[in-house]
């Protein structure tokens, strides 16, 4: 009796855990095929940054890909636009090494980005 008593708690437990969302973050990092870069995503906003991490303090940096966000926030001012949920935005990686899908989880519109090692090939179009 106390096995199955204690086998229904696990069970019972695991799926009680396993059902709690866990709360969006402002800023979520995505790792690529090369093992020194990460995508840096503001979830709020749309912006990504690639960021490469090395051992060697030159060759470590950040660099925005898309200075302007994909949405239109209008008259927002910083505070309102500071305010704003997480979560709208999430990444998705493709069979392209250097290419990612950004998605609006909230009306559904996508862009292709594209990261490279050189600056000038960093690219971001709207696919819909």
């Amino acid at each position: 009796m106390k096995q199955l008593l204690l086998l229904f708690f696990l069970f019972f437990s695991s799926y009680t855990f396993s059902q709690v969302e866990e709360e969006p973050k402002n800023y979520k990092l995505y790792p690529t095929d090369n093992i020194n870069i990460f995508l840096k995503l503001d979830t709020r906003l749309g912006y990504i940054w690639l960021v490469q991490w090395s051992t060697e303090e030159e060759t470590r940096f950040s660099g925005i890909l898309n200075p302007t966000s994909p949405v239109d926030f209008g008259d927002m001012t910083i505070d309102q636009i500071e305010d704003l949920p997480s979560g709208r935005f999430e990444l998705y990686p493709t069979d392209n090494i250097y290419t990612f899908l950004l998605l609006d989880v909230n009306d559904g519109r996508t862009w292709q980005v594209q990261w490279s090692l050189d600056p000038d090939e960093w690219l971001i179009i709207p696919i819909d």
